[in-house]
């Protein structure tokens, strides 16, 4: 699956082999090639970054 986001077949095996748990692979550069934010912007799916960065202007 990895290689069908766009990785190429050396850094997704490294990736998918890594022995790291799901929500440290999270946040690795591997999953942000992968899914860059657009994917899930295109989902409609709520960034809660963006959202306290939109409460941290108003206040």
């Amino acid at each position: 699956m990895l290689m069908k986001r766009g990785l190429k077949e050396e850094r997704a095996w490294r990736s998918a082999t890594n022995g790291r748990g799901a929500w440290w692979n999270a946040g690795a550069s591997h999953m942000n090639h992968a899914f860059p934010k657009a994917f899930f912007d295109h989902m409609g799916l709520v960034s809660l970054v963006d959202t306290h960065r939109r409460f941290q202007i108003q206040s």
